[in-house]
């Protein structure tokens, strides 16, 4: 019995001694180089999500879908077909929407808006 006791009891100290000060100092070291090397990345910005998705018909026969993203501060909009490319608008303080170059704009919010688009022309379209 006093054999097994000093055998468990020698086992037990060569466990606690194998966590000496030593590798907990080297764990506190390596956790804070990580903390510091997270803090000095910088954060990424996510882009704004999807609010509305609308399919607008409009005179002339144009369909056009349009995803508004955020709080009404950008627009994607495809003309006549759901698979085309679409064209990102950005709107300037509450403004129209309009693309880079101006070829596309969009006025209004809900279910009635105004289009001007290439070789069309202002056209007023409903939800």
């Amino acid at each position: 019995m006093k054999k097994t006791s000093f055998i468990i009891t020698s086992v037990c100290t060569l466990a606690l001694v194998a966590c000496g000060p030593g590798r907990t100092e080297q764990a506190k070291l390596d956790k804070a180089a990580a903390e510091a090397e997270k803090a000095a990345k910088p954060v990424a910005k996510l882009p704004p999500p999807i609010t509305n998705s609308t399919v607008y018909r409009c005179r002339g026969g144009s369909v056009l879908y349009v995803d508004y993203f955020g709080e009404n501060e950008s627009a994607q909009v495809r003309i006549d077909d759901k698979v085309s490319i679409p064209v990102r608008l950005t709107s300037t303080e509450g403004g129209p929407f309009a693309s880079e170059d101006g070829s596309i704009t969009l006025k209004g919010s809900g279910d009635k808006i105004t289009a001007t688009l290439p070789g069309k022309g202002s056209l007023a379209c409903n939800s």
